[in-house]
């Protein structure tokens, strides 16, 4: 059952791990289609018309991303209609890309970085040379439809799915978790890569983590991926945390533990039948 309160019997669970990355998998099962139609996207990547459904996204994969695209004339009104983008800069050109999670700025002199910014807080992200240039200039959205956290109580980890809930439909659906993202020339070729923004968490998150990620709201998406939009103070208060009552969560089996399974069972509600560990 998908709660949207954590019971006291949850809370109790979340005394340690405040160490860890924030958001370091996720869930994605939503198609491309549906993606570019939620936020009015009229170019999707030829790389990406090959997704299929995910359920533990893990570091170091390819995954989907959503930009906007410099110096390329907005598509005809009658394609937006049903999009995301709202507002004066709604006729913002975006395009549904993938990219590999964990930020590899453009000077790197090599990928190793990437492991350590899979995540990035708000908080710094301006500052940091390594996330400074692309929070700037180059910002984009990560679909998600959940994301898992984990816990700690008397030496067991219980991983919680956590997802959303919609305005328009009243039930968890997809998201927008704002993110960078930079692109590296390595030796063999170009690699995007991407960074998930965090920031200080909501009262339902901090019983389970000390971050969370920042999810855009959606009147918030054009000015978020508008790459000609300079104003860092503006675009740092986007990022806010969402309100708890937006937020559903519930333990699920050890199955996700490892990014080996990648299968509808990683949503599954914990059962009796877990083992007591399956971590790694």
């Amino acid at each position: 059952m998908v709660l949207r309160n954590l019971p006291p019997p949850l809370a109790a669970m979340t005394g340690s791990g405040f160490n860890r990355p924030m958001c370091c998998r996720y869930h994605l099962s939503t198609s491309p289609v549906l993606i570019a139609e939620l936020f009015g996207v009229a170019t999707i990547a030829p790389a990406i018309r090959s997704w299929l459904p995910r359920y533990n996204i893990a570091p170091g994969q390819a995954c989907v991303m959503v930009r906007g695209l410099s110096g390329v004339a907005p598509p005809p009104p009658g394609l937006r209609q049903r999009g995301g983008l709202s507002g004066p800069l709604a006729s913002l050109p975006c395009e549904v890309a993938t990219a590999r999670w964990g930020l590899i700025p453009r000077w790197a002199a090599d990928e190793t970085i990437g492991v350590r910014t899979i995540n990035a807080g708000i908080e710094t992200a301006d500052s940091t040379p390594s996330l400074r240039e692309s929070f700037r200039t180059r910002r984009c959205v990560v679909p998600a439809d959940g994301f898992y956290e984990w816990t700690t109580t008397g030496g067991r980890k219980t991983p919680l799915w956590i997802g959303v809930v919609s305005e328009q439909t009243g039930t968890p659906g997809p998201f927008a978790m704002a993110g960078i993202w930079d692109r590296w020339e390595g030796p063999a070729g170009a690699v995007e890569t991407f960074s998930v923004l965090t920031c200080a968490p909501n009262s339902l998150m901090a019983e389970i983590h000390d971050r969370m990620p920042v999810i855009l709201a959606r009147e918030d998406y054009a000015a978020w991926m508008d790459p000609s939009n300079t104003d860092v103070a503006g675009l740092t208060r986007l990022c806010r945390a969402i309100a708890p009552e937006r937020m559903v969560a519930h333990p699920v089996g050890a199955l996700v533990n490892s990014p080996r399974h990648d299968s509808p069972r990683c949503l599954e509600p914990a059962s009796q039948m877990d083992p007591p560990t399956l971590f790694g």
